[in-house]
């Protein structure tokens, strides 16, 4: 239980430090004497070396953990030095040093990544299928409430100094990352091979994870254009789906790493596409309200069990090379969002049809798996 808080309160401390940084990075651009249209291409690089190293430092993780133990250390060295590299940008941007805080800004980004697929790892080392969707499911709460105050942290933080907003970040880092090293001499952790094989089962589940996540994406960024203007449905747009991931997470903890397991989330994205489906055909601002809530929930009920999966999948080589594969896939999703964002293609992007149909895609596919798991294993009994 100490283990699933923890893992929840890093990751919602990594999705706030991520809103205040997007949030001020425009503000440290101008200081540093970089131009405005290059801050949107920053947060592509962001994204891109999340790609890479979200799967780097799972991988790394894993060889920690097999050689000799030491993951908590490096998951606390790595948040230090983290919220170091945070708290100098204002400084390095004022100073005018643009280039030292481009190379920052990538540091800070690749350790963030140790904060993510190891840090989930620690809750692999669970038995039980079921016992790892509830602590996934548990941790991801923290995810949901960061996301949910988020807009409300962006609005709130625009009067203060980025030194102030990005100090007490830093300072969250530190503190949750000081704690690893204990968390794990809680855990029994096993010798694990170094090498990870099990690609071929994490190819479709990261598949899976791009499409639901460019879904999630296009929904939380873009959506709220087609809510009717001046409704609470449009001002509160991004909280509402968070809200209903919350929700969502009730039955998203009793998911099994099985073909069962794959139907529910399947057919939870299809519930989900119909919901964005209904919405983008007309519906009022309470309806709309009830909608975003379905599609939050089914966002956390597929989260959930695509990181359950991929945890079982890894377990006999390292759970955080596999998780790693299933966040690049999602951080792939975020790069692509922005790049509709710097390529100014947003216009020709109808948010509502292309979220169901990629969600739709999706639902396809894990019922596909489902129903082909099924039937392997009655071939086999």
């Amino acid at each position: 239980m100490k283990t699933t808080v923890w893992v929840g309160v890093v990751q919602a401390i990594l999705v706030l430090t991520w809103t205040v940084y997007a949030l001020f990075l425009p503000v440290l651009a101008k200081q540093a004497g970089i131009p405005a249209h290059w801050v949107v291409w920053i947060l592509v690089a962001d994204q891109a070396l999340f790609v890479i190293t979200d799967w780097a430092a799972g991988v790394f993780a894993d060889r920690l953990v097999a050689a000799a133990g030491r993951l908590g250390l490096a998951i606390s060295v790595s948040a230090l030095v983290s919220a170091g590299m945070l708290v100098s940008m204002p400084t390095l941007a004022g100073a005018g040093q643009k280039e030292l805080l481009l190379g920052v800004i990538a540091v800070w980004a690749a350790l963030s990544s140790f904060l993510r697929a190891p840090v989930f790892s620690l809750l692999g080392r669970m038995g039980g299928t079921s016992r790892k969707s509830g602590a996934v499911s548990l941790a991801l709460l923290g995810v949901s409430i960061a996301g949910a105050i988020g807009p409300l942290v962006t609005s709130s933080l625009q009067k203060f100094d980025p030194r102030w907003s990005l100090g007490a970040a830093s300072a969250a880092l530190v503190v949750a990352g000081a704690f690893a090293m204990r968390i794990e001499r809680q855990k029994v952790v096993a010798k694990l091979s170094a090498a990870f094989t099990a690609w071929k089962p994490l190819l479709p589940l990261a598949g899976i994870g791009f499409l639901v996540a460019m879904g999630m994406q296009l929904l939380t960024s873009f959506g709220a254009a087609g809510a009717p203007a001046g409704s609470t449905v449009k001002d509160f747009w991004v909280p509402l789906f968070w809200i209903g991931f919350s929700v969502g997470l009730i039955p998203a903890a009793r998911l099994k790493a099985s073909a069962h397991g794959l139907r529910w989330c399947g057919g939870a994205l299809a519930i989900g596409a119909l919901a964005v489906v209904l919405g983008r055909i007309g519906a009022s601002a309470a309806a709309l309200i009830v909608l975003q809530l379905v599609a939050g929930a089914a966002w956390a009920i597929v989260l959930t069990g695509l990181l359950a999966a991929a945890m079982e999948v890894g377990q006999a080589s390292g759970p955080g090379s596999s998780l790693g594969v299933i966040l690049s896939a999602i951080s792939l999703a975020a790069m692509t969002r922005l790049l509709i964002v710097a390529l100014g293609v947003r216009a020709q992007v109808d948010v509502g049809w292309w979220t169901a149909a990629v969600w739709a895609l999706g639902a396809a596919v894990l019922l596909g798996l489902g129903f082909g798991a099924n039937r392997s294993s009655t071939r086999q009994a």
